[in-house]
């Protein structure tokens, strides 16, 4: 067996003791000796490290103890370091800037105008990006890098949006596009991933290992994660859960061109649709003088709000959502085996009446009698949670003491 370069091991066990830090609200010396299973030196050699040349821990004095010395404290140091998180929306394009411990510094929303076209939606991104730093009061210095969601098939290998059926690009290098006017490290990844990320480091996934994070907007995506891992596929493309067929002699078309695809029945495009189509037949609603005066003004949204008033036509078409979903949902539990799914994206603010119907099919579907136990809740942040899993890819960058984010975190100027 060939001996482990010395490098490596160092290198692995700083960033054992670093991520068994944050985990920890404080924590001291002794405690992260027994906790990892390294020895007193070695665990003083890192910390020093870890305050003095990366700054990501600091030092908070002495806590009590009934005998002996009083401990010296550590704890992870988040609060002057700064990550900009953009969600790539097709919509709105959402940013934020927040510390390491997703303390949000300022944010701000402006239109994607996705018919624009794709220059013209970066160059708003970019320009998001330093209008958040400006507004932030944050010094270049202090701020880690750019964490990206983005809609679409994302290829990293090449590091590109191989296709992204909402936006329609196809081949996007949008970091290389980006940093063309952004100073800072760019690290983009599929959306629904980026939010099973942000829910494993700052939400209620950081209790479980396997769990699965659903986003219902205007597209359906799942990011999985297996023990504690997200689970990428064979070349990053995992997670296309709305493209599963949950119904083969359904009429609805998915924009891939399929029918009775998930997305096309649950998606709040497909929430959108099944309504029109509903109130151009006639069916009586409270949203027929909405739709005869415009019917693009039915989106899922006002059908939720109606469903909230009790418009019949409205609760039909969010409860058939609600139990596609659970039939989609159904198929995840059987392959993954998850302890808890988090439903985050537009459509899961409907209500709880709305995850109640998820929550019933899944149970009398499942083959599973652990699906009786499941845990099926709306996303930890609502509609912040891919922003806020967008701050977590760079987290996850910096525990991982990622060369082009930690020269940055030690006080010194950084560059991708």
């Amino acid at each position: 067996m060939p001996k482990l370069d010395a490098t490596y091991i160092n290198t692995t066990n700083k960033i054992k003791v670093l991520e068994t830090i944050r985990r920890s609200e404080v924590v001291s010396r002794a405690d992260l000796s027994k906790q990892t299973g390294l020895s007193a030196p070695t665990i003083t050699r890192i910390v020093e490290s870890l305050i003095n040349s990366e700054g990501l821990v600091e030092d908070i004095g002495t806590g009590s103890s009934e005998s002996g010395r009083p401990p010296n404290l550590i704890r992870f140091s988040g609060g002057d370091r700064y990550v900009v998180g953009i969600d790539l929306g097709t919509t709105h394009i959402d940013g934020v800037v927040a510390d390491l411990n997703a303390k949000l510094v300022t944010e701000m929303r402006v239109p994607t105008l996705v018919e624009a076209g794709y220059e013209a939606v970066i160059e708003r991104a970019t320009s998001l990006v330093r209008d958040l730093v400006d507004a932030s009061g944050v010094a270049q210095g202090q701020v880690l890098g750019v964490g990206m969601a983005v809609a679409g098939l994302v290829d990293r290998a090449r590091n590109i949006v191989e296709y992204s059926p909402d936006f329609g690009w196809r081949d996007a290098d949008i970091v290389a596009d980006m940093r063309r006017s952004v100073p800072f490290p760019i690290v983009f990844d599929n959306v629904s991933r980026v939010m099973a990320i942000g829910e494993r480091e700052f939400g209620a996934g950081d209790r479980d290992d396997t769990f699965v994070c659903i986003n219902v907007g205007y597209g359906i995506g799942a990011g999985v994660m297996v023990d504690g891992v997200p689970f990428v596929g064979a070349h990053g493309m995992s997670g296309e859960f709305g493209h599963i067929v949950v119904d083969p002699h359904a009429d609805a078309r998915c924009m891939c061109g399929n029918k009775g695809c998930l997305e096309a029945l649950a998606s709040g495009r497909g929430i959108s649709m099944a309504a029109q189509q509903q109130l151009a037949a006639g069916a009586p609603s409270m949203l027929s003088s909405d739709y005869n005066s415009d019917p693009s003004s039915i989106t899922a949204r006002v059908v939720a709000r109606a469903a909230e008033a009790g418009d019949e036509l409205a609760m039909d078409v969010m409860r058939s959502a609600a139990r596609y979903l659970g039939l989609g949902i159904v198929t995840l539990v059987n392959l993954f085996d998850p302890s808890f799914i988090s439903i985050g994206g537009g459509v899961a603010s409907a209500g709880e009446w709305f995850l109640d119907i998820v929550r019933s099919t899944v149970s009398s579907r499942s083959l599973s009698r652990h699906s009786r136990e499941l845990r099926i809740a709306a996303s930890s942040f609502g509609r912040k949670a891919a922003v806020l899993g967008a701050v977590s890819l760079v987290l996850e960058r910096v525990l991982r003491l990622e060369s082009r984010f930690i020269s940055r975190a030690g006080g010194r100027d950084g560059s991708d």
